[in-house]
């Protein structure tokens, strides 16, 4: 709805300049030219109001005056206490911020944030101001109460599934690292933020993703990149006609041309974005801009105006209280000392460089925001639990009602070594179900859809067994089969209903299991096994280099396989020797090989050659079955690396 919303007042996109006031400030935008019209013509004054509040989330692109009587007529058209009273709120405190009265804008966001009530009607409004608040912070170096705002912020958009503050709030975490100069930090951030905004509309209501994330690459020396991002960050710009961030994305862009000595286009650029910036006004950065346009003097060895430019804008960065802007300016005087010749200045220059990044770090240690981060990844966690705890207690009860079933047929069939073994069982996925809520994270719905397979799995194949259970049982009670014959079967049957329960237990207690973990598996199995085939001789090896997590399910289809292998060798091929190998390396790999009478006088044909074909497909490995030297069959099971 909202993006409907958006898509009607978009229709018109050429850019076009008209005056205000007299002739001073230049540069309404397509949308809010239709924007500023509906205002003035709405039907009702509900509709007028909600058209202000869209204007006043556009302020990026209007002058500060203007902006201002936006304001005013919110107040004017909102409710007491209303959620649209409280945007337009966070609104002036917005103004507050471009127009310099800092101080003014933290009592009001404080006082606001305060008395907001937590009612969901409120949740836009609220997530509006604390936003604001943090680009306070972010703009006077308080990054570290920045940052804790902004994991809050995450959260709560988060549990709302709201992209458009989830991608905001990623938008803000860069923006904050990359004033204490952590670039590679802020690009962790902004390409999580990239890669949680998939919806193109987003993007376009986020630009800054773009262009924050081009200007880190900037200063970390990869061209490419950041030529790439900014030039991304300019489409959704300007398909969203936001002026600042066009203003923005041309400062860097033209930065990255300084670095290529392309001056012409830099220069284009910085002018260029010198007329937005004064159309809009915000004074924190055009002292980033006037910072630029020194520094790049400095690289065209214009020294004077590089010099002028930074002197009259250290002043307006003081009196905003931003040491980062500071440190950015004295860089920019210090360049152009430098070239200048002008080594005193230049040493002065650098040594209050050095008192202000001091100050920025007494402010903003490197403890302090590590915490922060683990905090809001506890958080996150944290909610992910209360997200799927509802969903989690019905697969427990699932899971538990599976195994009630299981030990009541067993006791109905009168094996009291069954029964032990079930009950045994039933406490053992008590505990599994009991350590998976402890341990649930982010990949819910693929374990769930694992559980099911495993489920139904085990459902067909202790189905199979109990069925034959019965039957044996009805002959003895009938007196139609023979005495140890039943009985053996019931024992066979029920040892094999302990084997399945077996492997399936040691997959579901563990979300993740590794590849050594497959392979000791298998040894034991082996162990066990070949002491019935005392004739046979057998070797196990293995070279794991690079230990591969699996899924539960997936390792489970691999056992079986493993299995069926060694049982067909066994009971088919007359042989008198086993070798399985284990390899990870570059590669996964896991071959099974006898010396027995070879495939001539077994086609690749039968229940269980299928049952190794769609078990190996399904986990997404390769199987072959090749001839082995001198004699016998080799089965290679193979998969890349990822």
């Amino acid at each position: 709805m909202i993006k409907s919303k958006y898509l009607v007042v978009r229709i018109v996109f050429i850019l076009f300049f008209v005056l205000f006031s007299v002739t001073k400030f230049l540069g309404q935008t397509a949308i809010l030219d239709s924007l500023k019209k509906h205002a003035g013509n709405g039907s009702n004054l509900n509709e007028q109001l909600q058209t202000v509040i869209e204007i006043l989330s556009r302020s990026h692109s209007i002058p500060a005056d203007t902006f201002y009587k936006y304001i005013k007529t919110g107040e004017e058209l909102a409710i007491p206490n209303s959620p649209e009273l409280y945007r337009v709120k966070a609104a002036y405190a917005g103004y507050l911020t471009r127009t310099g009265h800092i101080a003014g804008a933290f009592n009001l966001t404080d006082s606001v944030l305060f008395v907001i009530p937590s009612a969901d009607k409120y949740f836009d409004s609220y997530l509006w101001l604390l936003n604001t608040r943090i680009g306070l912070d972010i703009r006077t170096s308080r990054s570290k109460e920045a940052i804790d705002n902004l994991f809050l912020l995450l959260k709560k958009a988060e549990q709302n599934n709201n992209e458009l503050w989830i991608s905001r709030a990623y938008v803000n975490l860069g923006w904050a690292h990359m004033e204490l100069e952590k670039f590679d930090d802020a690009i962790k951030w902004l390409n999580k933020g990239i890669d949680a905004t998939p919806n193109e509309y987003i993007k376009t209501k986020s630009p800054f993703l773009f262009s924050n994330i081009a200007s880190c690459y900037n200063n970390i020396g990869k061209s490419d990149s950041a030529f790439y991002f900014i030039n991304e960050a300019l489409r959704y710009g300007q398909i969203d006609q936001n002026l600042f961030h066009i203003a923005n994305a041309l400062n860097i862009r033209a930065d990255i041309y300084v670095k290529q000595k392309k001056f012409a286009e830099a220069e284009a650029d910085l002018n260029e974005a010198i007329k937005i910036r004064e159309q809009i006004g915000d004074n924190l950065f055009i002292v980033s801009d006037l910072a630029q346009l020194s520094s790049f003097y400095a690289s065209i060895n214009k020294t004077d105006k590089g010099i002028d430019v930074a002197l009259r804008a250290i002043p307006v960065a003081e009196k905003l209280g931003s040491y980062s802007k500071l440190i950015f300016l004295y860089g920019a005087l210090a360049k152009n000392y430098k070239e200048a010749k002008m080594g005193m200045e230049y040493g002065e220059a650098m040594q209050k460089i050095s008192q202000f990044k001091d100050s920025l770090n007494k402010k903003n240690s490197n403890e302090a925001i590590t915490a922060l981060e683990v905090k809001y990844e506890l958080q996150k966690k944290e909610n992910i639990i209360i997200q799927q705890e509802s969903k989690i207690t019905r697969n427990r009860y699932i899971a538990i009602g599976s195994i009630i079933i299981v030990v009541l047929i067993s006791v109905l069939m009168g094996l009291a070594y069954r029964n032990r073994q079930l009950l045994q069982m039933q406490k053992m996925e008590t505990a599994l179900v009991q350590q998976k809520m402890l341990a649930a994270e982010e990949i819910r719905t693929a374990q769930e859809t694992e559980r099911k397979r495993i489920a139904a799995d085990l459902h067909d194949n202790l189905g199979a067994y109990a069925a034959a259970i019965t039957n044996n049982v009805k002959g003895l009670k009938e007196k139609t089969v023979d005495e140890n014959t039943a009985t053996e079967n019931l024992e066979e049957n029920a040892r094999k209903m302990v084997t399945q329960l077996s492997d399936t237990i040691w997959v579901l207690k563990n979300e993740q299991l590794l590849f050594t973990n497959l392979a000791d598996r298998f040894k034991a199995w082996m162990q066990r096994l070949m002491k019935n085939y005392p004739a046979v001789k057998y070797d196990f090896s293995e070279k794991i280099v690079n230990d591969i997590s699996f899924t539960p399910v997936n390792i489970l289809h691999l056992f079986y396989i493993l299995k069926e292998c060694v049982n067909n060798a066994l009971r088919h091929s007359g042989c008198t020797e086993i070798k399985i190998d284990f390899l990870s390396d570059d590669k996964l790999s896991i071959t099974v090989a006898d010396n027995g009478n070879g495939m001539k006088h077994h086609p690749l044909e039968g229940n269980g050659i299928d049952n190794i074909k769609k078990r190996a497909e399904v986990c997404g490995w390769k199987v072959e079955w090749k001839a082995n030297k001198p004699q016998g069959t080799q089965i290679m099971l193979s998969a890349t690396t990822k």
